[in-house]
């Protein structure tokens, strides 16, 4: 794929996840909020695994309330529609973890990028985000999730200076297509949520708690973490907690967090974070 196709429109036709995974992708031009349709489609009665894929999404939205934007084809923008079976709602939580896994393994195999994961499903490549992951249960017992890859932007259509894209970080052209990277998240995502599944919503017994710290690059960093309430707390992120909480030890002892900015304190020159 030469670098001035990469923003042409999605073909769905060309998402060829394995058939075995039941997904069912639609695709749209534009969308107010993939998540936002699917939510409502949910309410109408959209079954387990419907996909939803937008070039560009107008009124995009991230956590915290953010809002999320990107030029028509310069991202992968799809929100996903679950309807898991055996995890009850307190153990819904992690469903943004295991699509950052899945993410961060597409990535991997189709680009060949060293991307890492930040808590809680953040999607970094040397210390830039690249992705980011929202979840939102609805009114019908359903959950949908949704991500936002970042491609093809250049460095002047960044939302943040923090961040990047694939194409930034060094992917080469070819391994771009939105179609090719849409399926690689699918085919990585179903197996992942089959075992969650099959444990009742157990991370620890589905072993996908133990897969998730080998590739979250927050624990074991100094961090501040700004709470909702806006108070903010150093110190060093331990573990992430089967609830899917953070753990932070600073002065007072380890606490733990279940919402919240995490900011990656880095060493300064003098070694000093």
């Amino acid at each position: 794929m030469h670098r001035t196709d990469l923003r042409a429109p999605l073909r769905p036709e060309r998402v060829r996840p394995d058939p075995c995974g039941g997904w069912q992708v639609r695709h749209v031009a534009s969308a107010g909020s993939t998540n936002a349709d699917l939510v409502a489609a949910a309410a109408a009665g959209a079954p387990d695994r419907t996909v939803l894929v937008a070039d560009l999404q107008t009124a995009g939205r991230g956590r915290l309330g953010r809002s999320w934007q990107a030029p028509a084809g310069a991202a992968l923008t799809v929100s996903i529609l679950l309807r898991p079976r055996s995890v009850p709602p307190s153990r819904r939580g992690w469903v943004g973890a295991l699509l950052g896994l899945a993410a961060l393994t597409a990535v991997r195999r189709r680009t060949g990028l060293p991307a890492e994961l930040k808590w809680p499903n953040d999607l970094l490549i040397g210390g830039r985000k690249v992705a980011g992951i929202l979840a939102e249960l609805t009114g019908a017992g359903a959950l949908v999730v949704g991500l936002g890859l970042n491609v093809s932007l250049e460095q002047a259509e960044l939302p943040r200076p923090d961040a990047t894209s694939l194409l930034l970080a060094g992917a080469q052209p070819e391994s771009l297509g939105r179609e090719q990277l849409l399926a690689a998240v699918l085919d990585a995502f179903g197996p992942l949520l089959d075992r969650w599944d099959a444990a009742g919503g157990d991370v620890d017994a589905a072993g996908l708690r133990a897969e998730y710290l080998a590739h979250c690059v927050t624990v074991g960093t100094a961090v501040t973490i700004q709470l909702p309430d806006g108070a903010r707390l150093t110190g060093t992120a331990t573990d992430v907690a089967p609830d899917g909480s953070i753990v932070i030890d600073s002065a007072g002892g380890p606490r733990s967090f279940t919402a919240g900015d995490v900011v990656h304190l880095r060493p300064g020159p003098d070694g000093r974070r």
